[in-house]
């Protein structure tokens, strides 16, 4: 893995943690958004899902090949074997934002729009 102070902070390491808590896992599209953009009023850019795939991209080079798993439409999972014990000490001890209930979860949908809206056909 590379240098620990690749992950000092930022929204890579949001992400990192969120993966990270979740032990193997898949953490799905929504709570990786959540993790990340949590904090932001307008739910984080409305290409957040593209930016997340770019930083997971960049991320699996930081673990061993194939550690970074993706559950196609559902979400992405780590294997807990790949992460460094230095590593994963520093998010045992962080804050890592989970949106625990379905409530939490509506109240951040509300803020994005649909990635994958669904469109009718037109009757002729």
């Amino acid at each position: 893995m590379d240098d620990e102070r690749t992950w000092t902070r930022g929204a890579s390491w949001r992400l990192a943690q969120r993966l990270i808590a979740g032990n193997g896992a898949v953490v799905t599209h929504d709570a990786l958004t959540f993790a990340v953009y949590g904090d932001d009023p307008d739910g984080g850019p409305a290409d957040a899902e593209g930016t997340i795939k770019v930083m997971l991209s960049k991320m699996r080079g930081k673990f061993a090949p194939g550690a970074i798993r993706n559950a196609r439409g559902i979400g992405y999972s780590l294997d807990p074997a790949a992460v460094p014990a230095e590593l994963l000490a520093r998010v045992d001890g962080a804050q890592v934002v989970l949106a625990l209930t379905k409530a939490d979860r509506d109240a951040f949908r509300r803020t994005r729009p649909d990635p994958h809206p669904v469109t009718k056909p037109r009757r002729r």
